[in-house]
């Protein structure tokens, strides 16, 4: 037998317990045109694997969160 679904608490402070939806993330702008070209060119020849640097996808107070959640 199913249980009753019960509301979520909000946390002491008053605020929501999802904290990500207290704090809308700025939008991640993917490169385009040239700049995507040339980062593919740098994948492409990357050594011993894979791999690229997309400058300015994560800030440091983005990862800064992301640990605190974890």
């Amino acid at each position: 037998m199913p249980s009753a679904v019960r509301q979520r608490s909000a946390s002491p402070d008053g605020r929501s317990t999802k904290k990500a939806r207290d704090d809308p993330a700025r939008p991640i702008v993917l490169p385009e045109g040239k700049e995507r070209a040339v980062l593919h060119e740098k994948y492409e020849a990357s050594e011993p694997y894979k791999h690229i640097v997309v400058p300015g996808l994560l800030t440091d107070e983005l990862v800064s969160r992301m640990v605190a959640e974890v």
